[in-house]
């Protein structure tokens, strides 16, 4: 897969009644474009419980507010995160989310979350299936591997 980074993220929005396009510029350091030019197969982000919890939540409601949602900062730190801040650092390393005006937001439009057999959780865009088909991938890896049938 050729690398790629997103600058524009539009939603529909309504206001005042009618209809439009939001549109968002997303601001990437030339450090970070510079360290994205491998040409890779695609695997979803791997996930620890702490960040899984997070990104399930988002897929629910779209978005968390950062400074009003009062147990975010102890759930991540029970998590074994240093401060909400080293998690989300850590967390938009993924590329699944972003922040915007102190919201915590999804990147995907089709964001799914899974357990794989051996206990990784793992969430990707599955828009197109290909969470789909890296996942079924990995259950035949894992059938060899455990000899199951």
């Amino acid at each position: 897969m050729q690398p790629t980074n997103r600058f524009l993220d539009c939603r529909v929005q309504t206001l005042d009644e009618l209809k439009g396009w939001k549109y968002n510029h997303i601001v990437i350091s030339d450090k970070k474009l510079k360290a994205n030019t491998e040409s890779l197969d695609w695997q979803p982000a791997i996930l620890d419980k702490t960040q899984f919890a997070i990104i399930v939540k988002l897929c629910e409601k779209g978005e968390i507010n950062l400074e009003t949602d009062k147990n975010l900062e102890n759930f991540v730190t029970e998590g074994g995160y240093t401060s909400l801040v080293d998690f989300i650092e850590k967390l938009t390393a993924t590329g699944l989310v972003n922040i915007e005006n102190l919201q915590l937001k999804l990147l995907t439009d089709y964001c799914q979350c899974k357990i794989l057999p051996d206990g990784r959780f793992v969430a990707g865009e599955n828009k197109s299936g290909r969470l789909t088909t890296w996942i079924n991938k990995e259950l035949v890896k894992y059938r060899e591997k455990n000899n199951v049938k």
